[in-house]
């Protein structure tokens, strides 16, 4: 699933409570869980809480993730999986 904020201490959140409750079921029907999202979205929070992050088997995101923070949340047990960005040369 994606997320508008992921905060190490409040966990994943979104901006409405219709996204909220869908991605809460998802969760809850789920065999695994793995939260996509990109660097940005880290250190915020949004109105709706969707899940604690040790409630996650993974965390899928790009390069940007501070190392400080990504050790933090392998510390607390949360593997994360760093993808490198795909650039379009020009042409």
């Amino acid at each position: 699933m994606s997320a508008d904020a992921v905060d190490i201490h409040f966990g994943v959140s979104n901006t409405t409570f219709v996204e909220q409750n869908i991605k809460r079921l998802m969760l809850e029907a789920a065999k695994a869980s793995a939260l996509v999202c990109d660097h940005t979205k880290f250190g915020n929070t949004a109105l709706a809480k969707v899940c604690r992050l040790d409630e996650l088997e993974h965390i899928i995101t790009d390069e940007g993730i501070s190392p400080s923070l990504r050790e933090e949340m392998e510390r607390l047990g949360l593997p994360v999986i760093v993808v490198q960005t795909w650039k379009a040369s020009s042409k």
